[in-house]
């Protein structure tokens, strides 16, 4: 049975209060009590191992007890030679923790970026895949016309004419046929994604896709209007909005998987934003909002929306159907849900709408078929 979304309980609790002055002050005395111990407190810290060394220090150095602190009180006691030999231990071992530290952090991005690497390749290589189902479709967006008599070309057509005028060489030109596409691939972020373990497959799905549909947008120019979406974000999973390019990554930009780098991260944990609930008038409005600004009014339009949700809200149904009246044109969105259908219940959908169920074996398939087929149809 899978998980719908989970709405995170606020719970009311009672004050509790805990008192670390009076902790630190205690462990500072068991310290000061274990050095001061026979009277020959120099004798006791330099028999202790450096890292026992730093944290009697430190810990008797932490706060003050009856209005000094204790290291203090201990400084007191040692003579010079004896500060100088446990000031040069704790300095030795301060370099020797902090080298050992850089160490581990040098090791961790070593085994990271080779972690990265290997996935980064995967997901290109997937999006490779899906971009060659594609790319045969999307060249008939285009036709070829031989043009004669140019003064140029790719071959001699009268080679008299060429001699006599220089203008008989024919070329090969490609025209478009005047179809405009328009995709739009979203991916649900809420938590129930995760909960269901799911997260990993559609997002790497989306990945796929998402690049591949990128690549093309810019092979092809006006002719593929394509954008990427997250939705079902926040508390109360209203929020959507397009794919944002990281502000800030450690990745270097050869592994770097652009707009979809942000996603990179729903593979292996759930997001902080991930929404408690499934809405889609927020997605739609903010697909309609980009297409008005960035896209083409008389494109062709097909909506890909990855979730597992199912759209119980009245509201939101009949604000969602308001919106696809308003996109209007030829228009489909098409949901491709991982919820198993005998828990859809009695199923509906906002206009222009339509449900598939996919799960982990299909959802590849799934996408590139219904890429090729929507291709296929228009062009």
């Amino acid at each position: 049975m899978a998980l719908g979304d989970e709405k995170y309980k606020r719970v009311r609790r009672g004050s509790v209060s805990f008192d670390y002055a009076a902790h630190d002050r205690d462990r500072s005395k068991v310290w000061y009590d274990r050095v001061m111990i026979g009277n020959d407190p120099a004798a006791v810290l330099l028999a202790m191992e450096p890292t026992q060394l730093v944290s009697a220090v430190s810990t008797m150095s932490a706060i003050e007890r009856y209005g000094a602190r204790d290291w203090d009180r201990v400084l007191a006691k040692l003579d010079e030679n004896a500060i100088k030999e446990i000031t040069a231990r704790i300095e030795a071992e301060h370099n020797r923790s902090c080298e050992a530290f850089a160490e581990r952090q040098r090791q961790y991005r070593k085994h990271s970026l080779a972690r990265t690497a290997a996935q980064t390749q995967e997901l290109r290589d997937g999006a490779r895949l899906t971009r060659g189902m594609l790319e045969s479709d999307m060249y008939q967006t285009f036709r070829n016309r031989i043009v004669c008599d140019c003064d140029e070309g790719d071959y001699l057509d009268d080679p008299a004419a060429a001699y006599i005028t220089g203008a008989g060489w024919c070329e090969e030109r490609r025209e478009r046929t005047g179809v405009k596409l328009q995709i739009t691939l979203s991916l649900d972020v809420s938590n129930s994604m995760w909960n269901n373990n799911i997260a990993k497959t559609a997002a790497v799905a989306f990945i796929h896709s998402m690049m591949a549909l990128g690549e093309l947008a810019e092979e092809f120019g006006d002719n593929l209007h394509t954008n990427g979406f997250l939705f079902a974000m926040d508390e109360h999973g209203k929020s959507a909005r397009p794919l944002n390019a990281v502000a800030y990554s450690t990745i270097p930009d050869d592994l770097n998987l652009g707009m979809c780098e942000e996603v990179r991260e729903y593979i292996t944990s759930m997001p902080y934003h991930a929404g408690q609930d499934t809405w889609i008038t927020p997605l739609l409005s903010a697909i309609e909002k980009w297409e008005h600004h960035d896209s083409d009014a008389g494109a062709v339009k097909l909506d890909l929306v990855i979730t597992d949700g199912v759209l119980e809200h009245p509201t939101d149904l009949r604000a969602a159907s308001e919106v696809q009246e308003r996109r209007d044109g030829t228009l489909r969105t098409v949901l491709l849900n991982f919820l198993p259908e005998d828990e859809w219940r009695a199923v509906k959908l906002p206009l222009n709408c339509i449900q598939y169920h996919v799960d982990e074996n299909n959802i590849f398939g799934m996408l590139r078929g219904i890429l090729s087929e929507f291709v296929g149809i228009y062009v």
